[in-house]
């Protein structure tokens, strides 16, 4: 570890060594610092575990999200369980986040169906993760069972997400004009919104307005995904609707 990032930490010697507090002041850090293999070493090697705070975990878990960090993730799920940490409704809606992001959505949905009181960011991140990986039926059931149980929803909740799931739903009944046509209209077009239409043509076989739509997606600066790179790659299967240049579709990817 370098000598600002231990500055930082107000200059602890020896984790072995911290109390309770030093260490979770020094996890907080190394959160904050993006260091997420010291974290876990820190988090680890804090004795007694009921020092850490259910933020702490929360702060570790966000910091796995953004690093795309599945297994390291899973880890402090793990850790937490294994000692006894019974998660506020902050972790819980964090776990739940992270699960989604990364593909999980049984994980995500039984932390949520374990919740006694799930917030409205419980139910916002849960109808994102099936919508973000492709589960739009189950986004609107998830939203409708939201209302029924008194919530209204925000911004959030009624903008990309649902609208995602809506473009989704046209694109696989083959009504692919009336899917661009809710694209179009989307005031905040999200890589979802951007991955359902190209997949939508693609799917439709048309692989041309698929590779139009790509390119208006790096125009419009957004960064595709592996989703998006699958849909190209189906979309240069079709006979008539690959690129003239075979180098073409290697540009792309």
């Amino acid at each position: 570890m370098n000598t600002a990032l231990w500055k930082s930490a107000k200059g602890f010697k020896n984790l072995a060594e911290n109390p309770p507090t030093q260490s979770s002041n020094l996890l907080l850090t190394l959160c904050n610092l993006g260091r997420l293999k010291e974290a876990l070493q820190t988090l680890t090697s804090t004795k007694p575990i009921s020092s850490i705070h259910p933020s702490l975990y929360s702060s570790l878990l966000q910091l796995c999200i953004d690093s795309n960090a599945e297994k390291e993730g899973r880890f402090v799920h793990d850790h937490l369980l294994r000692n006894g940490v019974v998660p506020d409704l902050c972790l819980n809606n964090k776990l739940i986040n992270f699960y989604s992001r990364i593909g999980d959505v049984v994980a995500a949905r039984d932390l949520f169906d374990e919740m006694t009181q799930p917030s409205l960011v419980s139910w916002t991140a849960l109808i994102s993760g099936y919508s973000r990986n492709g589960y739009p039926k189950e986004a609107l059931e998830v939203f409708l069972e939201m209302r029924r149980s008194g919530f209204r929803g925000n911004q959030f909740t009624f903008g990309s997400v649902l609208r995602s799931a809506l473009v989704d739903f046209h694109s696989k009944c083959g009504k692919i004009e009336d899917a661009r046509g809710v694209f179009e209209r989307m005031s905040n077009r999200d890589v979802v919104s951007w991955n359902v239409v190209i997949g939508g043509y693609a799917v439709q076989g048309l692989g041309a307005d698929a590779f139009g739509m790509f390119r208006l997606m790096l125009r419009d600066g957004m960064i595709p995904d592996h989703f998006t790179f699958g849909s190209i790659l189906r979309a240069c299967g079709g006979v008539r609707s690959c690129p003239k240049d075979p180098d073409q579709c290697k540009a792309f990817i």
